[in-house]
C-alpha cells in the first residue's frame, strides 16, 4: 500500500478472503475436523483486520490534514 498509493485491490481481496472463509466456517459439521476449524477461523481474522484497517488508512490519506479528527471521530 506505501508503494502503490492503491486500497482497493487489498482490501477486495482481503474481503474475499474473509467472505470464503465465513463460508467454509458456515459448513461445518459435527465431524469436522479439528484442523479444518482452526483453518476457517484464521483466515478470516486476518482478512477482517486488513479491510478494517485498509479503510482507515484510505480514508485518512483522503481527506485534509485538518480534517483527519472529524473522519476518524477523534476530538480534536
Amino acid at each position: 500500500m506505501r508503494k502503490t498509493g492503491k486500497y482497493w485491490n487489498l482490501t477486495i481481496a482481503c474481503t474475499a478472503s474473509t467472505m470464503v472463509a465465513s463460508i467454509l466456517v458456515a459448513n461445518w459439521s459435527d465431524s469436522s475436523h479439528p484442523l479444518h476449524l482452526w483453518l476457517d477461523i484464521v483466515p478470516s481474522g486476518f482478512g477482517i483486520s486488513a479491510v478494517i484497517t485498509s479503510t482507515l488508512i484510505a480514508l485518512i490519506s483522503s481527506v485534509d490534514r485538518e480534517l483527519i479528527a472529524v473522519a476518524t471521530g477523534r476530538k480534536p
